[in-house]
């Protein structure tokens, strides 16, 4: 009798195949090698099957659901391991791979497959090593790579670099430098809508080889060689998929998200197109994609480019909407960070996924914005709570870090002439003074407030007052007015 089997693949373990180095062609190559894995899956053509179909139901960055209908159980097993040795060809053996097949027997619910097949991934990948390393007999490993110091170097002369890299990070670093100039367009095109806002545009023709070149412009002051990184994560993403009560549902999910997302980026290149801070003196694109798909997605850009790339963001999602449920917006935790080009990479995107979480616990009902500035990473390593505590005499806490979208708006509109009417001292002082104890003043009255506002005019005085009454306390809001004090850019280059 025919039965529907379905069948789970997921990339685990991204930290180690991703973000274990702080090579950007590297970064670049793993990201796009999982992304392309998940495709590469959906277009096989499997033995097992015959003549049946691998029918895709929904696929992400590095996850891809698929069904199929077999009328023998040996042979749908067959087909599992089948995807299995599929993922351990040439690149992908770096990576790790989890395979599940399950059958769908009534009463059973699409829902309950689904769960059935994440818990049996995640199963499998406790089961798994965390780190992939094929060594052939024939390769002495006798010291380690030397870009992700961790997997055994291939002592085999490689051109052009003469340090010693793993297999892996060869693989990767290759694969990233030639997929670069076809992953823009392979998203674009995909999408009509998106394909036409990119009309009569060239695609980038090259890209930033490396995090510092992406960053370095010393007409941009304090702000030459550093980069922002820009992270953000569908709020309840999750939940939406799993509403899905059948595959047709998931399907339509899928094909949303992925609409949305090919416009927001068609509409981002366009912008940077058509702006010179973005470009390098040769037309280079100061921006990557190190995350793509799925529920979160990762870029980097330069220092003074990271509000305009998160106000852009925000502009670009705020009417996201589930078609079946009109009335409800789809929204995003965003993590921003500020560091300079060579601070390492992995505690980077650490620390920006939980800045990203510290939005999620605000509110998932509106997008938030929660960022940190790094002078050096261990300024404030990943631990903001104690680090807010530490700066701020105990009066901030990692909760004043948060931005409702609206909020982040506000304080970017205001800065600018915050900053043409106020000296960086002045408001440093008005932050001290804020913290220490004060004297009792008569209802309505801040006397530390009002010594800051002297001698403002107007307008200047109409954005202090704006900025003092955002939702969070004063003190945070001046707090983000000093830390953000040279990442604002003036309003004509929104």
């Amino acid at each position: 009798m025919p039965t529907t089997y379905y069948l789970r693949v997921e990339g685990v373990n991204l930290s180690n195949f991703v973000f274990d180095t702080d090579q950007l062609s590297v970064i670049r190559g793993g990201s796009l090698l999982l992304l392309h894995a998940i495709k590469k899956v959906a277009e096989s053509r499997l033995k097992a099957l015959a003549d049946a179909e691998l029918t895709q139901i929904s696929t992400g960055a590095s996850v891809g659901l698929f069904s199929f209908v077999l009328d023998d159980p040996a042979k749908a097993q067959e087909v599992a391991q089948e995807v299995r040795s599929l993922l351990v060809k040439e690149d992908l053996q770096h990576a790790t791979f989890v395979v599940d097949c399950v059958p769908l027997h009534p009463p059973e619910s699409f829902n309950q497959i689904s769960e059935k097949l994440i818990a049996l991934n995640r199963w499998r990948q406790m089961q798994s090593p965390s780190l992939a390393i094929p060594v052939s007999a024939d390769m002495p490993a006798t010291q380690p790579c030397a870009w992700d110091g961790v997997r055994p170097a291939n002592p085999s002369p490689r051109s052009p670099r003469p340090v010693l890299l793993a297999d892996s990070t060869w693989a990767r670093r290759e694969y990233g430098r030639k997929s670069k100039h076809t992953f823009y367009q392979e998203q674009v095109e995909a999408e009509p809508t998106a394909k036409a806002l990119r009309a009569n545009r060239c695609w980038p023709q090259s890209f930033a080889q490396d995090f510092n070149s992406l960053s370095q412009n010393p007409a941009q002051g304090n702000l030459d060689g550093k980069l922002a990184v820009f992270y953000a994560d569908g709020n309840s993403f999750g939940s939406h998929q799993r509403k899905a009560e059948t595959p047709e549902q998931l399907q339509q999910w899928d094909t949303t998200i992925k609409q949305f997302r090919r416009v927001m980026l068609a509409n981002l290149l366009n912008a940077i197109q058509d702006d010179p801070e973005w470009l390098m003196d040769d037309g280079t694109p100061r921006f990557e994609t190190l995350l793509w798909g799925g529920d979160e997605l990762m870029f980097v850009a330069p220092a003074w480019k990271g509000i305009e790339l998160t106000r852009r963001f925000l502009d670009l999602t705020g009417n996201w909407r589930y078609p079946t449920q009109a009335t409800s917006f789809l929204t995003h935790a965003i993590g921003l960070v500020f560091c300079h080009h060579n601070a390492p990479i992995h505690p980077i995107r650490d620390l920006v996924q939980r800045l990203a979480d510290a939005g999620k616990k605000r509110t998932r009902a509106e997008s938030t914005v929660t960022y940190a500035v790094l002078e050096s990473f261990d300024h404030i390593g990943t631990d903001l709570a104690t680090y807010m505590r530490r700066i701020f005499a105990g009066r901030l806490s990692d909760k004043d870090r948060v931005f409702l979208g609206g909020e982040f708006e506000t304080l970017c509109n205001h800065l600018p002439a915050i900053r043409a009417s106020l000296g960086r001292g002045r408001v440093y002082d008005f932050l001290h003074d804020s913290l220490q104890p004060q004297v009792s003043a008569a209802p309505g009255e801040d006397p530390v407030f009002e010594r800051l506002c002297h001698d403002l005019n107007g307008t200047a005085l109409a954005s202090v007052e704006a900025v003092h009454d955002l939702p969070s306390s004063p003190l945070a809001a001046w707090a983000h007015v000093a830390e953000l004090w040279d990442y604002v850019p003036e309003p004509q280059a929104q």
